[in-house]
């Protein structure tokens, strides 16, 4: 086994003096996992916060908005929105946590097109908590 060992460590090192390289292409998506659509980074606006949104198309052809690493204050009534450009806001219901990872479905007729952006908002005071714009991965 150590012989093998020792021949193999040899061969590389001797692929890698010669400058031999091999590519790799590596699929974006494995059949039937989620598709990031769109997402962005929270930046505090009226309250402190932090973490990432991200919109993604589940294998059934359905969307969900993801909330990754999400750090943000604490308030009563607090809603998670998706906002087109023409300040419609589409509500997702109120915020299960404001620590931690935590998915919303998004309507069956939902267009990731119309939407740009993310936020937490206080129904109760009118207040945009934190806000993600939303964009295409590269």
């Amino acid at each position: 086994m150590q012989l093998l060992s020792h021949v193999s460590r040899i061969s590389l090192f001797v692929l890698i003096a010669l400058g031999v390289t091999t590519s790799v292409t590596t699929p974006a998506q494995a059949a039937g996992e989620p598709l990031a659509v769109k997402g962005g980074a929270f930046v505090s606006v009226e309250e402190n916060g932090t973490g990432t949104a991200t919109i993604y198309q589940l294998a059934d052809g359905s969307y969900i908005l993801r909330l990754e690493n999400l750090r943000v204050d604490n308030g009563p009534d607090l809603r998670v929105r998706v906002l087109a450009p023409d300040g419609t806001a589409l509500d997702l219901g109120g915020l299960k946590g404001n620590r931690g990872n935590q998915n919303y479905a998004l309507p069956a007729d939902f267009d990731p097109a119309v939407y740009d952006s993310a936020d937490i908002w206080c129904r109760t005071f009118n207040s945009r908590f934190v806000l993600a714009a939303l964009v295409t991965p590269q």
